[in-house]
């Protein structure tokens, strides 16, 4: 049996039987100091064993599964520390109009190139330097783990051009991130992206 206890202990365990694995719980430990006590009728042997699970931020979003290390594992098409950010895709040369973003939130778009060049572009449409574009080679970026990066907060206007020695086919996934200095309910961008033909 476990239950809350209004004595001495938070949580205990009451285990009559012999040669049982008992398995004690404490929901939401937070970060405090817990500590175990074992109280016997007679001598015994037991062996203890602690184990603190990790858990991912929003739970994966329900689009994702938490690896050992607290880090979302997202499913196809969601990205994000908490996989709660839907992936689009952007064809070469067709401007995505209309797009918003709050403070501190992500929206993901991946291109499909087969050129030796790329451009992404972003044109805030009613801020100056609100919105901060990423760009990475096969995996989605992030503020720390990127390949390219414009986080000019002084223009409207962001660009990243990447030049590759020969015609490559590869998936780049664009980040665009809200950056933390946003003021207002959302920001208004376009984004776009062209790849040469060679």
């Amino acid at each position: 049996t476990q239950s809350r206890s209004s004595a001495a202990s938070d949580v205990y365990k009451r285990q009559y039987q012999r040669r049982v694995r008992a398995l004690l719980i404490v929901p939401n430990p937070g970060s405090n100091l817990w500590q175990i006590g074992i109280f016997g009728y007679k001598e015994t042997l037991y062996n203890i064993t602690v184990s603190v699970g990790v858990t991912c931020p929003n739970r994966c979003s329900g689009h994702g599964i938490c690896n050992p290390e607290g880090r979302c594992i997202c499913e196809v098409g969601w990205a994000g520390a908490d996989c709660s950010s839907a992936e689009s895709t952007l064809q070469n040369g067709v401007t995505l109009n209309g797009q918003s973003i709050i403070k501190d939130e992500w929206k993901y778009f991946e291109v499909a190139i087969n050129s030796s060049a790329l451009e992404v572009v972003l044109f805030e449409t009613q801020t100056i330097g609100h919105v901060w574009l990423y760009v990475s080679q096969g995996t989605y970026p992030t503020r720390q783990i990127h390949d390219f990066a414009d986080t000019s907060t002084n223009s409207a206007y962001h660009m990243i051009s990447i030049e590759l020695d020969s015609k490559v086919r590869t998936n780049y996934f664009i980040g665009v991130y809200g950056n933390p200095f946003i003021t207002r309910d959302a920001v208004q961008y376009k984004l776009a992206a062209w790849q040469a033909p060679f």
